[in-house]
């Protein structure tokens, strides 16, 4: 039902879902403001010492979860947190002619000079820096490093957040294939993720020439389906080979067959001989992914974050009463809270006193508070509570009489998140095989995108094929799905539009 809304909404005239956007995500920032703060008053009135600062926006917020989700996986396959500078794409033209040109040409050097970024000469860098940290390791092969940026209210902001990035993750490997299978690795981690934690309907897949990062060898992508037919970027992973390393010869180290790292420490190209350099992987996980989570579970009332991603997974709201023993309610409300947070549930209380109960309540909901427990002092005598499910608005969603036991509370929380968390998965998974549609032939795909669907056919057109499909239909080759339908396997497709044949599909949508 949620999804069905939510696809009414994307079709409406786009000033309308832009400004329903806008709505929600300025208004999850100013009840996050607002709770913050009494939250945080509440605490120093009741604790010495004080709480700890909250985090200065809700964006900024998200990120301890999404990194917790993270870290763990990267630590485990090796990378290491280090700070290092953002890569920055090479030129399309110098890298074209340096695929083309030997090692020993006389226009290397020229090459080399006008491929450097502006602000990025000598050391400053990515490969530059990844050549130091290999020379200081002795060439040892691979290095693997990983960093979070910190987000701000400008990360809900759909236009720039396709620049920015809440963490990136680079490696230098010895060989091209080892890059080419750590990126495939990288975009298959930020697909679980997308999934199992923001619950997103993603499809995985290898971008276009057309659409690659400059420089790059291979660029994956990962498209979130956020209804209408229109696709957001939320992740990449780039196969870099030695493009990088081989081009920056200014600020890159070089490898020779022993491993070792060689780069001249004044920044300049040592002699060219028989050397090898390393090949490089870049991904990253982009500011974007905030605003997929806005458009696929949001609603009216606000946003719908997903349990695993909740920076308060559940909101504790006294009701104040003026008959009420306030000091017995502040104590029960604090005895259910350090109940919750001792099983690993990130939980906070609404300490403000002023005020009808339902705005504290739209503020939950605006910050997309999976649960909110309700006390009053009808509770507090037969010492249960109310549970809210912010995922079933309305009273439907409200379960009455929750024993407030540590154990029957916790038992009860955490079997709702779960369930919520589930169900959000669910349909994420239903949402791609709603969304995306097999075609066969340019009149099909045309149909599909104009009837707010994703189109899926079989492709071996050129970049102007590319660009006359965009021109007639408003649609754009997204990419061409890592996971491949089992009919494509050995028979024979022809492509859609050129009519020659095709050995794989591609997807096909209007990008947001």
């Amino acid at each position: 039902m949620q999804l069905r809304r939510l696809n009414a909404r994307l079709v409406t005239p786009i000033w309308l879902s832009c400004r329903w956007y806008a709505d929600v995500s300025t208004a999850a920032e100013q009840a996050h403001r607002v709770a913050t703060t009494a939250a945080a008053r509440g605490l120093r009135r009741r604790k010495a010492g004080g709480a700890a600062p909250a985090p200065a926006t809700f964006a900024s917020s998200l990120q301890a979860p999404l990194q917790g989700w993270l870290d763990e996986r990267l630590e485990y396959v090796g990378f290491e947190a280090r700070q290092f500078p953002t890569l920055q794409p090479l030129d399309v033209e110098v890298a074209a002619a340096a695929a083309g040109s030997s090692r020993n040409s006389g226009d290397a050097e020229d090459m080399r000079k006008s491929s450097k970024p502006a602000g990025r000469g000598g050391r400053g860098c990515t490969t530059a820096t990844f050549a130091r940290w290999a020379q200081a390791a002795g060439g040892q092969l691979p290095l693997l490093a990983s960093q979070w940026h910190r987000p701000d209210a400008s990360s809900w902001e759909l236009g720039s957040a396709a620049q920015r990035l809440l963490q990136e993750a680079h490696a230098a490997h010895e060989w091209s294939g080892a890059a080419e299978e750590h990126a495939r690795a990288m975009i298959g981690l930020y697909e679980d993720f997308a999934r199992e934690a923001a619950a997103l309907p993603v499809v995985a897949g290898r971008l276009p020439a057309s659409a690659s990062l400059p420089g790059a060898a291979t660029s994956y992508t990962l498209q979130a389906l956020v209804g209408g037919g229109q696709a957001l970027e939320v992740a990449s992973a780039h196969s870099l080979a030695d493009n990088y390393a081989r081009l920056l010869l200014g600020c890159a180290g070089q490898l020779n067959g022993s491993g070792s790292s060689i780069a001249s420490d004044s920044g300049e190209p040592e002699e060219e001989s028989d050397q090898s350099f390393f090949s490089q992987m870049g991904s990253g996980l982009q500011a974007s992914l905030l605003g997929g989570m806005a458009l696929a579970h949001g609603d009216d009332a606000g946003l719908r974050l997903p349990p695993a991603l909740a920076p308060v997974q559940v909101q504790i709201v006294p009701l104040l009463h003026y008959r009420c023993d306030r000091g017995s309610m502040a104590a029960e409300a604090e005895r259910l809270r350090d109940v919750l947070a001792a099983a690993g549930v990130r939980v906070e209380v609404d300490w403000r006193r002023r005020g009808p109960a339902g705005v504290r309540f739209g503020d939950s909901e605006r910050r997309g508070v999976p649960l909110r427990i309700e006390l009053g002092p009808r509770d507090l005598k037969q010492r249960t509570c109310v549970i809210a499910q912010r995922w079933q608005p309305g009273g439907g969603g409200k379960l009455g009489g929750v024993s407030t036991d540590p154990d029957a509370l916790v038992d009860t929380v955490q079997s709702l998140l779960d369930e919520a968390q589930s169900d959000l998965r669910w349909a994420a998974a239903a949402a791609v095989e709603e969304a995306v549609v097999d075609v066969s032939s340019f009149f099909e795909l045309r149909e599909v995108i104009e009837c707010g669907r994703l189109a899926r056919g079989p492709w071996a057109g050129s970049p102007e094929d590319e660009t006359a499909v965009y021109e007639e239909t408003g649609a754009r080759l997204l990419c061409f799905p890592l996971a491949q339908p089992t009919s494509m396997w050995g028979g024979f497709h022809t492509c859609l539009y050129s009519g020659y044949q095709a050995a794989e599909v591609a997807l096909f949508g209007r990008p947001l």
